[in-house]
């Protein structure tokens, strides 16, 4: 087996989920399932007996939280990529990512989880298009400095899953105004999707602060 070869477990408790994440990985000549777990204790098992580089963590998973401080407490060189729906907000994604390697849409393309697999692992720093922006300048919090009051509290809001008109509502602005603040938001940073924001907001911590700060 090739030395750079990427070993993956994949957590998940629906069977059909891990079938067809293991079916879309082994088509990548670079990336090897090599066991897959459908709960906290089977995880840790699998992760001992396996030794991966990378498992990938449903955020809808009962205890996923928990599976993933475990992951990255008990086997610190495993690198978590961690799955959540367009659903997910607030607190039950700041918790779900917080300790991730990298985080991806449920919805997300084959070549973006091959793609987000690779970033997890340290094998590629960024993706081929949008992802690119967000990874190739070097001060992330230097750049976010630049936006203003408004525009935080939007990529805020965003990053924990809140959709255009949600926001607009929390604003009190409309829905397009929204989007006017979105487009600011990627003119500076470079982020456009909800991916974007979210890994961006796990490099700068964001997740880490209190929620009660992105209120208006």
């Amino acid at each position: 087996m090739p030395l750079d070869v990427i070993r993956v477990v994949i957590i998940d408790d629906q069977p059909v989920v891990r079938a067809g994440l293991r079916a879309i990985l082994s088509r990548a000549p670079d990336i090897l399932v090599v066991g897959e777990a459908s709960a906290e204790d089977d995880a840790k098992m699998t992760i001992e007996r396996t030794h991966p580089h990378v498992a990938i963590v449903n955020a809808a998973l009962e205890n996923a939280s928990a599976t993933l401080q475990r992951i990255t407490a008990h086997s610190p060189a495993v690198k978590a990529l961690v799955l959540a729906s367009s659903e997910a907000c607030g607190a039950t994604l700041a918790s779900a990512v917080n300790g991730a390697a990298n985080v991806l849409l449920t919805s997300a393309s084959e070549q973006e989880y091959v793609q987000g697999v690779r970033i997890a692992a340290g094998h590629e720093r960024v993706a081929p298009s949008a992802h690119r922006a967000v990874t190739s300048r070097p001060n992330e919090a230097e750049r976010f400095g630049t936006l203003s009051e408004r525009e935080n509290i939007v990529f805020r809001l965003v990053a924990r899953g809140y959709s255009g008109p949600e926001i607009g509502q929390q604003l009190q602005i409309s829905a397009k105004t929204v989007e006017t603040y979105k487009q600011r938001i990627q003119e500076k940073l470079g982020v456009g999707h909800r991916t974007d924001y979210i890994r961006l907001a796990m490099q700068l911590k964001l997740f880490d602060e209190n929620p009660a700060s992105e209120s208006v």
